[in-house]
Order: structure tokens, then C-alpha cells, then sequence
């Protein structure tokens, strides 16, 4: 809004009738007491964004208008706000998880807040093992202006069974390592050759997937 509206208001309103006088004489003094309040200077290659955020006219004959900043980023910044490296985000970036950012008269990119809250969701889903398509979907789901939580359900329920199969793997690989650890602790410990004691055990389990020696075929009866 510029002071040539309040002007054309004012004029309309008078021409209107004797009865919008007085408001329009309140308006035109009050165009000489219209107030903004400027944002402080942002940090060296930020961008600022002044807008106008509402006009308050009460019944006084006071008015007033406030103008707020939209605070942006640099890349650092929000690395450093949202714990991700500037690496990764640049990364995010190229693969659309974060759309391009805006960029500043110095060509550095910008940020807005809700781009902080986005990559928040992102980093946070990925720390729970969420997998990139599954993040993408997620986020083009509200983009597209659908509720994603049925997505997210799908997602969790994926990565549980993905758990459990690990935790499977992980459990048959203990047992493993404690029947190598005991079977080759009474061998000898001496054997350059790793032929017969623990190393030889070492080398053939991919193979066999057995952690002991038969007696007869590597060791005189």
C-alpha cells in the first residue's frame, strides 16, 4: 500500500458525501504520522524481505503501519540451525528432497524458515532409517496437498521388518563368533601355517559355514 492510495482514498470519500469527511480528513492528516518500523540489518549475505502487514485504524483516527522481516538463510546458517551439513543439503537439493533455493544479488542461496522445517522432517526420518523413496514420496504426497500419514505408517511398518531381519542376521552372527571364539581357543596357538588353529576356522567359514576342525582329516588320528 502506498501513501497515493490513502490519498485516492481519502478523495473518494469526500466526494462520496459530507458524511465521509471527517474520515477523510483523518485519513490525510494521519498520512503525514504513518510509521514503519524497519527490520534490523541481516547478517552479511542474507537477504531481507519487508512487507506490510496490516493497516490499524482504530476509532481514534490513529492509524499506523507495521512492516515485519522474513528472515532468509545462507546455506551455513541453516546447516547450522537444522544440525545437516551444507554437503547433504546441497545433495537434498539435486535430488528435488528440497526445492532450489532463491538466490541473493550475490548468488548466494537463500533459505526461508519453511524450508528449515522441511529439511528438519527430512533428517529426522532419514536418522529413523527412512529411506530416500520413501521420503520423497512422503513429501510429494504434501505438496501435492494430500495428508502423508498413511505414507509414514507404510514407511515405519517397511523399516520394523527390515529390523527384524536384521536383528535375525545379527543373532545367527553371535552365535558364530562364540562357537569360533570357543572352538579355536583349544587349538594351538603356534601354527604359522594357519592350517590347524583358529585362522584356518577363519578361512573356511565362508565356505562351510562350520567353525571346527574334523579330526581325522587335518590331524593324525
Amino acid at each position: 500500500m502506498t501513501v497515493a492510495f490513502f490519498l485516492g482514498l481519502a478523495t473518494t470519500l469526500t466526494v462520496l458525501g459530507a458524511s465521509a469527511t471527517a474520515l477523510s480528513l483523518i485519513l490525510l492528516q494521519n498520512l503525514r504520522q504513518l510509521t514503519f518500523f524497519p527490520a534490523p540489518e541481516p547478517p552479511e549475505g542474507s537477504a531481507r524481505e519487508v512487507f506490510l502487514t496490516g493497516l490499524d485504524l482504530p476509532a481514534t483516527g490513529r492509524c499506523k503501519v507495521d512492516a515485519q522481516e522474513q528472515k532468509t538463510m545462507v546455506i551455513h546458517e541453516l546447516a547450522k540451525q537444522t544440525g545437516v551439513p551444507a554437503k547433504t543439503i546441497r545433495y537434498y537439493e539435486s535430488i528435488g528432497l528440497l526445492p532450489r533455493p532463491k538466490r541473493a544479488a550475490n548468488n548466494y542461496r537463500q533459505y526461508a524458515p519453511s524450508e528449515a522445517e522441511r529439511l528438519r522432517f527430512i533428517a529426522s526420518a532419514r536418522s529413523l532409517g527412512f529411506s530416500l523413496a520413501d521420503v520423497a514420496e512422503i513429501l510429494a504426497a504434501r505438496d501435492d496437498g494430500l495428508a502423508p500419514c498413511q505414507r509414514v505408517l507404510d514407511a515405519i511398518g517397511r523399516q520394523l521388518v527390515e529390523i527384524d531381519h536384521r536383528i535375525a542376521d545379527l543373532l545367527a552372527l553371535r552365535d558364530s563368533l562364540r562357537q569360533l571364539q570357543s572352538e579355536g581357543a583349544i587349538l594351538p596357538r603356534d601354527d604359522v601355517q594357519g592350517e590347524h588353529c583358529v585362522c584356518y576356522l577363519l578361512k573356511v567359514y565362508r565356505d562351510t559355514e562350520h567353525v571346527t576342525i574334523q579330526r581325522g582329516k587335518l590331524f593324525d588320528d
